[in-house]
């Protein structure tokens, strides 16, 4: 192992920072992109699409999660 990091000239700092990235930063980023394309693939109305991206681009993590739970409300209903 010691070869490895040494060959890569990688330290613990560096290490922990692509750990924290792997672990944190891009399941966040899949999620981030899974509520944009679902806002886009819905059948709200504009006001409730615009609305829906302005607190996911302002807010990824949060605003993702709060997407998550109010989506059904922010859907209008299909007619049949």
């Amino acid at each position: 192992m010691n070869t490895l990091l040494a060959f890569l000239n990688l330290g613990t700092g560096e290490i922990v920072l692509l750990l924290f990235g792997l672990i944190v930063i891009l399941p966040s980023l899949i999620l981030w992109v899974v509520c944009l394309v679902d806002i886009v693939r819905s059948n709200m109305s504009g006001t409730n699409t615009l609305l829906s991206i302005l607190l996911i681009v302002l807010f990824p993590l949060i605003g993702s999660i709060i997407y998550l739970i109010i989506r059904n409300k922010l859907k209008e209903p299909v007619q049949a």
